[in-house]
């Protein structure tokens, strides 16, 4: 049961990572915030990623907490 549960917490880590990064690079123009150049286009790309993994960490952190406490929560009233 725990890898189980290892695996899922996981699988929503790196599904809520991808889905912040995909929204992070196609809502936001970074180039009204940043000043883009080729010099240091690998620097914003690293920043976004940065930005991605912890936005990405924080939801997928809610969600599986917000799932914790419903289980125990209806497993404490039967």
């Amino acid at each position: 049961m725990e890898i189980l549960q290892t695996l899922i917490t996981l699988i929503c880590h790196i599904f809520f990572i991808l889905m912040s990064y995909q929204l992070l690079t196609n809502l936001v123009d970074w180039e009204k915030i940043l000043k883009i150049n080729i010099e240091n286009l690998r620097s914003v790309n690293l920043l976004v990623m940065f930005f991605s993994i912890g936005l990405g960490y924080l939801v997928s952190n809610f969600f599986l907490t917000l799932i914790s406490l419903s289980m125990t929560i209806f497993t404490s009233i039967r």
